[in-house]
């Protein structure tokens, strides 16, 4: 999603950023793990009740970044959906 100018990036979408937008990509550049980067701008996690394999960052601003074991992507419209499902 695409913002103007006048419009601030969730912290979701800035730690995405971080990583290149690239939901397989872990690490940054200086090599530093998603969850590390998530923690540090104060996220907090929550296992999925049922499906214990998704892991959900959550952030202050309310925007949260859903991880799988092999992938991520910012959260979607529903808890610990992914905004690139169709």
């Amino acid at each position: 999603m695409r913002k103007d100018r006048t419009q601030h990036l969730t912290d979701a979408e800035c730690v995405s950023a971080m990583l290149g937008n690239d939901g397989q990509r872990w690490y940054t550049q200086d090599g530093r793990h998603l969850y590390y980067i998530a923690t540090e701008k104060g996220a907090y996690i929550e296992q999925h009740p049922d499906k214990h394999y998704l892991i959900r960052y959550v952030f202050n601003d309310g925007s949260a970044i859903v991880a799988s074991e092999g992938a991520w992507d910012i959260e979607g419209m529903e808890p610990f959906s992914w905004a690139g499902e169709k």
